[in-house]
């Protein structure tokens, strides 16, 4: 009976913690059921070191020129949907995608799979994970 006096006398708390709970929820679900993975600054470095992945940047021009991963090919993400032609060669090739901060490069890998492509990588973190762990970047 206490518990339903303070639902009736707390109930926008108890809404928000529905609501909070249902966030967790939708977000855990996604996650388990996205295509791509989440791989570390260290875990792309290694994978580099041994397979040959393609680098993509999905930034903008502007932070692309501040500094990029070597040999990465740069299409911002706004333009990813109609370049997605040039890429088709690495439909079953590791491609690890990053941006500033890993979300729009998670947003580039919901993009590329439902292209068809299979072994998608997100840089956690982006680029600034990745210069933070004091990483290598090239600058133009």
């Amino acid at each position: 009976m206490d518990f339903i006096d303070f639902l009736q006398r707390h109930w926008m708390l108890a809404a928000a913690a529905v609501g909070i709970l249902f966030m967790l929820i939708a977000s855990e679900i996604a996650r388990l059921t996205r295509k791509y993975a989440e791989i570390s600054p260290t875990e792309a470095a290694r994978m580099m070191s041994h397979e040959e992945p393609l680098l993509l940047d999905v930034r903008e021009i502007n932070e692309y020129r501040e500094g990029h991963l070597r040999d990465a090919k740069h299409i911002p993400l706004g333009q990813l949907g109609s370049k997605i032609d040039q890429l088709t060669s690495w439909k079953d090739k590791p491609v690890i995608i990053y941006c500033r901060t890993g979300n729009r490069s998670g947003v580039a890998c919901n993009l590329l799979a439902k292209h068809g492509f299979t072994k998608l990588y997100n840089l956690a973190g982006g680029i600034m994970a990745w210069t933070h762990d004091g990483l290598p970047i090239k600058k133009k």
